[in-house]
C-alpha cells in the first residue's frame, strides 16, 4: 500500500500541519513574536551545610546507619534541585524538588535508623555508599554535570577532630564561598534540617563567634581584629575569647596569680594559682631551660578535670603538682596554661 503523501508544511491563520518523521503532526496555533530560551538555573546559593560522618553506634547498630548530609538554599528565591547530583557518596534528586529560601534538605544513608535517632526530621533523599571516616571530597553537580560546590573534610586538624566518632557533626558557621576551608566549619551536636545554633555563627571565620564579638564591640566582618589587644594585657582578642575573659579589661585575663615551690626530702612540689572561668577546661604545660635559653619542647603535665570548672562565677583555682614530673635538671621550669 502506498502511504499517503502530505505536504511538507502548510500553515493557516489557525495553525500548521506538517510531516514529522513520517507522521502527521499538529503543530498548533501560529506563534507570533520571537522565541526565548529558558535561562539556566543558578545553583550558587546551594551549599553543603552539615556532614555527619562516623556517628557512634548504639544497641548493636553500626553508626554508619545514622549518617546524613544536609544541603541549604541560602538564596532569596526558591531553587529547583531536581537532577542535582551528589558524588563522594551517590545520590540524585528526583523531579521536581523545590527548595525555598533558607530551607534545608537532608540526605540519609538508612532512612529507618535515621528516623529512629532523629524523629520528625524530613528525609529529602537516600544516598548509596558510605561517608569516609578519615575524610573525603563531596561534590555537588548540576544536572549538566558542572560543579556547584565541593567540600574536602578531614578527621585531622585543622578540621575539628571532635566530629570524628564522638556524636558531633561538622556544621557550617558562615556562607564563605571557600567551603573546603576548615575555618568555616565547627563540630557541634547534630541539627539535621535546622540552622546552625546562632552562638556558633562566625561570619568572618576569625575563631570568635559573632555573638561574642558583638557583645565586646568587635567587628563580625573583620577577621584581623582577632590579633588585636585593645586592653593591652598581652592577650589577643582571640586568646581572650578562648580563655573566657574580657578583651577590654586588662585586669581580667588568664595568668597565674601565684607560683610557689616547696621542697621536700623525696620530691618537689609546685602550687600554681590562676583564675578559672566557668565552663572552660585547662591544660598545664611545662618547659625547662637553662638561664634565658628555652629550647626544649613544651611538655603536657596536667589536665584538671573540666567538671571542676563548671561554676556560675570565676574563682581562684590552685593546682598542686608533685613528684618527678617537675624537671629541674636544666634550671627552673616555666609554666604555660
Amino acid at each position: 500500500m502506498t502511504p499517503p503523501i502530505f505536504p511538507r508544511r502548510k500553515c493557516t491563520p489557525t495553525g500548521c500541519i506538517g510531516l514529522v518523521a513520517g507522521c502527521l503532526a499538529i503543530v498548533g496555533p501560529a506563534i507570533v513574536g520571537p522565541l526565548r530560551a529558558t535561562p539556566p538555573t543558578d545553583y550558587s546559593a546551594l551549599i553543603i551545610s552539615e556532614i555527619y560522618y562516623n556517628p557512634p553506634g548504639t544497641n548493636g547498630i553500626d553508626g554508619a546507619a545514622f549518617e546524613f548530609i544536609e544541603l541549604q538554599n541560602i538564596g532569596s528565591t526558591a531553587l529547583d534541585v531536581g537532577g542535582v547530583l551528589l558524588t563522594g557518596v551517590s545520590a540524585t534528586f528526583g523531579y521536581p524538588t523545590s527548595l525555598g529560601p533558607g530551607e534545608f534538605i537532608v540526605l540519609v544513608r538508612d532512612p529507618i535508623e535515621f528516623s529512629e535517632r532523629f524523629p520528625g526530621v524530613g528525609i529529602g533523599g537516600i544516598y548509596g555508599g558510605k561517608l569516609d571516616n578519615a575524610g573525603e571530597t563531596i561534590r555537588l553537580l548540576d544536572p549538566a554535570g558542572d560543579l556547584i560546590t565541593s567540600v574536602r573534610y578531614s578527621d585531622h586538624l585543622p578540621w575539628p577532630p571532635q566530629a570524628d566518632g564522638t556524636g558531633l557533626s561538622l556544621q557550617r558557621i558562615n556562607h564563605d564561598p571557600n567551603s573546603s576551608s576548615a575555618l568555616n566549619w565547627t563540630a557541634a551536636p547534630p541539627t539535621p534540617g535546622s540552622p546552625t545554633p546562632p552562638e556558633l555563627i562566625d561570619t568572618d571565620a576569625d575563631g570568635m563567634p559573632d555573638v561574642w564579638e558583638l557583645a565586646h564591640g568587635l567587628s563580625v566582618t573583620d577577621r584581623t581584629d582577632a590579633n588585636e589587644d585593645p586592653d593591652g594585657d598581652g592577650l589577643s582578642n582571640l586568646a581572650e575569647f578562648r580563655a573566657g575573659t574580657d578583651p577590654r579589661d586588662a585586669a581580667d585575663c588568664l595568668r597565674f596569680t601565684s607560683i610557689r615551690f616547696e621542697r621536700a626530702p623525696r620530691f618537689d612540689e609546685v602550687i600554681l594559682s590562676f583564675q578559672a572561668t566557668a565552663n572552660h577546661s585547662y591544660t598545664l604545660y611545662q618547659q625547662t631551660g637553662a638561664d634565658s635559653c628555652w629550647t626544649s619542647a613544651w611538655r603536657r603535665l596536667a589536665d584538671p578535670a573540666a567538671s571542676s570548672f563548671i561554676w556560675r562565677r570565676r574563682r581562684i583555682r590552685r593546682l598542686r603538682v608533685t613528684g618527678r614530673r617537675i624537671d629541674r635538671t636544666l634550671g627552673q621550669p616555666r609554666w604555660r596554661r
